[in-house]
């Protein structure tokens, strides 16, 4: 039976929420309802498609690429008892506080982590040409094939898709490489979810390597490195966290800064 649970304002401007795509937002508050008291849930797509959507025209697949989103930004985790899998809310014990709970599944602590790689996606180039098609390309994708296969990932320096961020590793290549920006005192739960999800969207961005090359190509930009401003203006000052925001990441690799450069 569905189970009574609770909304907070807060929900809705939370980095992570704001991640997702309306779809898996609705998704998620839908599995809070019919997860255990420990957030638990069998990992079933069939299964919660039916719980949430039982009347909508969404298909497995569909529900796939919602659940896929829910994992890349760490709303969910998968993990294995026996060879059975179960999704985890992460953030449960923090947002539903229940009387007398009852668990109708193994918990956490009962089996290991399973990594999940996320659904094959279609990108955007697959389908419809970019508006700078037949123009000589600026952003990061036009840097990265200029420089040669050495800025995709070697299998010496690659993890999988579904491999741990290595937050550490990249905070130091930032430092290294951006030695003028922000530094990087705090790093929290919030801005762990905006770098991992960048790292998880593109298996082509998993290995240090290939954020190393992308602070290179930042500290090319005379705007983003604070060498050119505005009148009147401060100097632009880089940080991590700007720079795994979804939108100003989209800028970066579109080349928007570097255009001055053009």
């Amino acid at each position: 039976m569905a189970r009574i649970r609770t909304v907070k304002p807060e929900f809705w401007t939370s980095e992570q929420i704001v991640e997702c795509s309306p779809n898996a937002r609705l998704l998620f508050i839908g599995m809070w309802c019919f997860s255990d008291d420990a957030g638990i849930h069998p990992a079933s797509t069939k299964r919660v498609k039916m719980e949430v959507f039982p009347a909508d025209p969404f298909t497995d697949a569909d529900v796939q690429v919602w659940i896929d989103e829910l994992h890349r930004v760490g709303l969910l985790e998968t993990y294995d008892v026996e060879g059975a899998l179960y999704w985890r809310i992460t953030g449960w014990s923090r947002h539903q506080k229940i009387d007398r709970p009852t668990f109708k599944f193994p918990p956490r602590s009962a089996g290991k982590i399973v990594e999940c790689s996320p659904s094959p996606r279609l990108h955007i180039a697959d389908s419809s040409p970019s508006p700078r098609d037949g123009m000589e390309g600026n952003g990061m994708e036009g840097k990265l094939t200029a420089m040669g296969d050495d800025a995709i990932a070697s299998p010496a320096t690659s993890l999988s898709a579904g491999d741990h961020c290595p937050h550490q590793q990249i905070i130091d290549a930032y430092h290294r490489i951006l030695p003028m920006g922000r530094r990087v005192r705090v790093w929290n739960d919030a801005r762990k979810a905006k770098l991992r999800a960048r790292w998880r969207e593109d298996t082509g961005r998993q290995s240090v390597a290939w954020w190393e090359k992308l602070f290179g190509y930042i500290a090319e930009s005379a705007f983003l490195t604070g060498r050119v401003h505005s009148v009147g203006r401060a100097p632009f000052e880089i940080d991590l966290e700007w720079i795994a925001t979804p939108k100003n990441f989209a800028s970066l690799i579109e080349g928007k800064y570097h255009r001055e450069a053009a």
